[in-house]
């Protein structure tokens, strides 16, 4: 069954443009639902998501820990909303 649903979270101000991931989506006739991190996180229904990160969404090694305690709460809750 082929992907044709995507749905972005981003900022809004932050990879406000999708560059080479739009280019490829636009490839596929792919249809795109945007959703940003300022809004309430409620996930559209897709059938796949793309996360783009932020600048305070670092990974420190060598645990992968986060550098902000925001960001872990965006991870643990997107996991949890997908259902991952």
């Amino acid at each position: 069954m082929p992907l044709t649903t995507f749905a972005v979270l981003s900022h809004r101000d932050v990879a406000a443009e999708l560059g080479h991931i739009g280019t490829w989506l636009e490839s596929r006739d792919a249809r795109v639902s945007r959703f940003f991190r300022e809004d309430p996180l409620e996930l559209p229904d897709a059938d796949a998501l793309i996360v783009l990160g932020d600048v305070v969404t670092v990974v420190l090694p060598p645990n992968g820990g986060c550098c902000y305690q925001t960001a872990n709460r965006r991870i643990s809750t997107i996991t949890y909303e997908a259902h991952l």
